[in-house]
């Protein structure tokens, strides 16, 4: 079942949001994780309580790094608002930090190199992790997670967190990893790995399923909390993966591996067990790096593929049955994005959307999934989510952006240089409900896109909205929503001696621990007005100048002069000129 969106608050906005907090799904756990795409079941849609405010009202800034961008991962916290984690083809990591107390004249990023012990490969989606604190307790930057060298995680993939649990005598709650293993013969040659179960806080090995043959840039996806097959209770965790790894002569997707087996993996009381795994014909592959679930947890949706028919879109129930197939394609690839309920309250239309063949027909496909035969509701022409050869297919989402209470599918134009949002309308023309893919607004890249689209919702008085970043080569930008009228901008730490606060944030690399939460649920509100800012960040190259920071081991890198433009700027522009006649 989609829930229905949360009730959208009306009222005038004339105000910056100066980024409000946010909060993510509750284990009553100290940590946080964050994917590359928005919600840990792979289905890349945000919460239903989100309501964004673009394309008029938001904050736009551009943030210029040493080197290009790969990966970006948004995160929230009640205490400090949203932070960007950047990886770049350098092997280096950054924290952009939106500035809660920006008023237009102070710098509203904060930029802070990471270090790790380790060079990161450029290649590899980052985990990232936040800690949970109290309101008085000092901010704390996002780190990384880098399992140890004996855990032997993939290089080109990322643990998952799963639930924690005691471990024999010790009465700690440890924080628990699945991953894809990196395996070897003996004579040198990498194999395709097992799964296994890893205990983070003692640094062992609890459980493994030998003979996966998981691929070795896979991910794995996090069913949402209460799925459970019949006979199991709630307090275990759901996974699913591509595993059965064979070669496929379409080569698409970084390489000409992909997979014959949908693995069903659940995790509970420290063990793994394979509870489904679904074997395709021998000719068939599933073409993708990862299914994912949809909201209600009970499907898995894939991508299935062969040399005589392409690509269709085929969804499993949790005890490996077929659901729900789609048409095939002839030749090429369905890059499969997300399931989300593109209705309103009153009229719900779930839809399983897809883009044919990203890169030559480039159309984006609206499917209903009620039937065993996928019917399409809707489709419209030019749209792309995939450069070919790459591995990044983080590059779509869905949400209610412009906060109409109608969810967006947000993709890119055929050039990849340009964020597109579309929605399903009614067509005013043929039978009763009949909906028609409309473009609903669209916002510039500062160039072709590099890296993934990185979003997460916020919350706040009076609402907060949905921040989005982006990358073109060594250009992050940001979009940061604006603020409802009479909301409150202040997110401070409470200890006053603390060092480590808004705007001149520390950090430090690595860092462990206990327990989890996973996803990012926040609460947000109506669309604010027309007014938007935008700014550009130069950053250093590689090399450049530095500063210590508060922590031992951080860097702080210092910006030039930042520049401020207003698009609807009265107020601005009347203090510039008053500033301008002082001088003289």
């Amino acid at each position: 079942m989609i829930c229905p969106p949360a009730r959208c608050l009306s009222g005038s906005h004339h105000f910056l949001l100066l980024l409000a907090g946010c909060c993510a799904t509750s284990l009553a756990s100290q940590y946080e994780h964050w994917f590359t795409y928005p919600h840990s079941s792979g289905n890349r849609i945000l919460p239903l309580t989100a309501h964004g405010t673009f394309p008029n009202s938001v904050h736009e800034i551009d943030v210029e790094l040493p080197s290009d961008v790969e990966w970006i991962v948004a995160t929230c916290t009640s205490s400090e608002g949203a932070r960007f984690v950047v990886t770049t083809s350098s092997g280096n990591a950054y924290v952009i930090h939106g500035n809660h107390l920006h008023n237009g004249t102070d710098e509203p990023v904060h930029v802070v190199q990471l270090d790790y012990t380790s060079e990161l490969r450029s290649d590899k989606p980052p985990l990232v992790r936040t800690t949970t604190i109290s309101p008085t307790a000092a901010p704390s930057p996002p780190t990384i997670v880098q399992l140890p060298k004996a855990a032997k995680v993939s290089p080109l993939s990322h643990p998952v967190p799963v639930a924690t649990s005691s471990i024999g005598d010790d009465e700690d709650q440890r924080q628990l990893y699945v991953y894809i293993d990196e395996s070897d013969d003996g004579s040198g040659t990498t194999l395709y790995g097992d799964v296994v179960l890893w205990d983070d806080g003692n640094g062992r090995e609890l459980d493994r399923i030998k003979g996966a043959e998981a691929l070795p840039d896979g991910r794995i996806v996090i069913a949402p909390p209460g799925s459970s097959s019949e006979g199991t209770n709630d307090n275990t965790t759901l996974l699913a993966l591509y595993g059965g790894a064979t070669s496929y002569s379409h080569c698409v997707l970084g390489d000409c591996t992909e997979s014959s087996r949908l693995l069903l993996v659940r995790v509970a009381d420290n063990q793994l067990t394979l509870e489904q795994s679904i074997q395709l014909p021998s000719d068939d592959v599933f073409e993708g790096i990862c299914p994912f679930f949809t909201p209600d947890g009970r499907t898995v949706v894939t991508t299935v593929a062969n040399n005589n028919n392409g690509a269709w879109l085929q969804s499993y129930n949790l005890q490996g049955a077929v659901q729900s197939s789609g048409p095939y394609i002839g030749w090429g690839w369905r890059h499969m994005l997300f399931y989300n309920d593109f209705g309103s309250t009153d009229t719900p239309h779930p839809s399983l959307v897809d883009v044919l063949t990203p890169h030559v027909r480039m159309v984006l496909e609206f499917f209903d999934l009620k039937q065993s035969e996928m019917v399409l509701q809707d489709q419209t022409s030019r749209y792309t989510t995939h450069g070919i050869g790459s591995r990044i297919l983080d590059t779509a989402v869905s949400g209610d952006f412009n906060g109409d209470c109608i969810n967006e599918a947000v993709v890119l134009d055929e050039s990849q240089t340009s964020i597109k949002s579309i929605q399903l309308m009614p067509s005013g023309e043929g039978e009763e409900g009949t909906l028609e893919a409309k473009e609903v607004w669209s916002l510039l890249l500062p160039g072709k896109l590099s890296s993934n689209l990185a979003t997460v919702a916020l919350e706040g008085d009076g609402g907060g909205g949905i921040a989005l970043a982006a990358a073109s080569g060594r250009t992050v930008r940001l979009w940061l929503p604006l603020a409802l009228e009479g909301s409150t901008s202040t997110a401070t730490n409470a200890d006053s001696n603390d060092t480590t606060t808004i705007g001149a944030m520390t950090a430090s690399g690595g860092g462990g621990g206990d327990k989890m939460t996973n996803g990012s649920l926040c609460s947000a509100g109506r669309p604010a007005s027309s007014s938007t800012d935008s700014t550009s960040l130069q950053m250093p190259r590689e090399g450049g100048d530095t500063a210590s920071g508060g922590s031992e081991g951080s860097r702080i890198l210092l910006a030039p002069r930042i520049m401020h433009s207003y698009r609807d700027a009265t107020v601005p522009l009347l203090t510039i000129c008053l500033g301008l006649l002082m001088l003289y």
